[in-house]
């Protein structure tokens, strides 16, 4: 199957472009899948260069369906401005005192309601675990939290002598992303790996300082 870079009109339209620097250029367009479309549209987001990227894309599916017919990166729609990548994630953990990213972290992997993170307790969180009830990475934040013998509370933080849950969680997360919960939840199923960062970067910044 052709490469991308040799499909008739892509090098004389985009060899001037950063798609031609990146590793889809030289693969076969039988072998891209939508989502190293995506990955490349939210690279070019991060450099405010949205517009450029989905004028890029377009013209691409297109020439692609004109001159080779079906491939699987043809079933690439345009994702909704929700989607997030995980260095947008590093950025706004790096704003945040901790455990807040940890707490946003387990929170966003495990699909819960803003209030059940605040008020989630070691019983609860055992349970879960007891349970098989808990993905990899939500596993690792909570074997990193440090137990308070003063609360049962998994995220906690500390004001002289008391001991509080995460009270305002959600308002400090859309102070930090713009972001609601309900919409970190979503974008985060769409959650966007960039190079730059990867999960073992991200899983630091949740451990305790």
């Amino acid at each position: 199957m052709q490469a991308l870079k040799n499909i008739d009109g892509v090098a004389a339209v985009l060899g001037g472009t950063p798609l031609a620097q990146s590793p889809l250029w030289n693969m076969p367009v039988d072998k891209i899948v939508p989502a190293q479309l995506i990955a490349y549209r939210a690279k070019m987001t991060l450099a405010n260069q949205k517009p450029q990227a989905d004028a890029v894309i377009e013209y691409l599916l297109q020439r692609v369906a004109n001159v080779v017919g079906s491939v699987s990166m043809l079933d690439y729609t345009e994702p909704s401005d929700t989607v997030i990548t995980s260095l947008d994630l590093a950025r706004g953990f790096a704003k945040m005192q901790r455990p807040l990213p940890a707490a946003i972290l387990f929170g966003l992997e495990q699909g819960m309601r803003i209030e059940d993170v605040v008020t989630l307790t070691w019983p609860k969180a055992k349970k879960l675990l007891r349970g098989g009830k808990i993905t990899g990475y939500a596993k690792h934040v909570l074997k990193s939290q440090p137990v308070h013998i003063a609360t049962d509370y998994v995220f906690w933080r500390q004001d002289g002598k008391k001991v509080f849950p995460l009270f305002g969680l959600e308002q400090e997360v859309f102070d930090t992303f713009g972001k609601t919960w309900g919409e970190m939840l979503s974008a985060y199923t769409r959650l966007v790996l960039v190079e730059e960062v990867h999960w073992q970067s991200l899983l630091a910044q949740v451990e305790p300082d």
